[in-house]
């Protein structure tokens, strides 16, 4: 089974605002990083001249985005926001592509999903339309 590694064809207007912005100073790679590490916490960026290479951004990004991140932002807290929804619909969509080729047990495995949600997903019916649809009850 190959390593699960963020997916290639996340879309910019996918990303809230402010990682889209993040995104254009740091790549996709490196806000994808801040985002699934730091993303819904509010955190302090220092201003770039007080950076030291044990602070956790440069290890987390490396020295230049992470000095690039602060020119940007520094000197305040700042809650960079989740890429939750951007992660899953570029999955959704590698899922999508990759049926002709895969097995839904396959893709089942190697998205760590499970069979009905990867059925779901190709069908492209949203769970809780799907659930109604097979006259399922909401718990809640």
């Amino acid at each position: 089974m190959m390593p699960l590694e963020p997916p290639e064809d996340i879309r910019l207007d996918d990303l809230p605002p402010l990682l889209a912005e993040i995104t254009g100073l740091i790549g996709l790679g490196a806000t994808v990083q801040l985002a699934e590490h730091w993303g819904g916490v509010r955190h302090y960026y220092p201003r770039p001249e007080f950076l030291t290479e044990d602070h956790p951004l440069v290890r987390l990004l490396g020295a230049d985005s992470a000095r690039a991140l602060c020119a940007y932002i520094g000197g305040g807290e700042v809650t960079v926001p989740k890429a939750d929804l951007a992660l899953r619909a570029a999955r959704d969509r590698a899922i999508r592509n990759a049926r002709g080729e895969w097995s839904v047990r396959q893709l089942a495995a190697r998205y760590r999903l499970s069979e009905r949600r990867v059925w779901e997903i190709v069908s492209g019916a949203d769970p809780q339309t799907a659930a109604e649809a097979c006259g399922q009850l909401r718990l809640f």
